[in-house]
């Protein structure tokens, strides 16, 4: 079977590998995005957002999308800051109220 024909039975359902080419990263990369929850099949935009959220980007996948991945990550942290706010705000506030009863 031609792997155009099985690209049709399956839906265009993009191979580890060659994800790791578009992503400049490892196969096995790869394998263990898709057990952590990794969106390929949402698309680069939604893959970009996943990775941008992780501690850190392999050095590949860093190089190719630098600029994409530090707007990202800015943007991430901009929408975490008001939470930590509120939350701190609320601890704050227990600490300072008197005890029910």
């Amino acid at each position: 079977m031609r792997r155009t024909a099985v690209k049709k039975i399956f839906g265009g359902v993009a191979t580890n590998h060659e994800l790791a080419k578009k992503y400049s990263i490892n196969p096995r990369t790869v394998t263990n995005w898709r057990n952590e929850g990794c969106p390929f099949d949402d698309g680069q935009w939604a893959v970009l957002d996943w990775l941008a959220r992780r501690r850190y980007a392999p050095v590949g996948a860093n190089a190719k999308f630098a600029k994409q991945l530090s707007e990202r990550k800015a943007r991430a942290l901009c929408a975490t800051i008001p939470r930590a706010r509120e939350a701190s705000g609320l601890a704050r506030a227990l600490r300072v109220a008197p005890p029910p009863g």
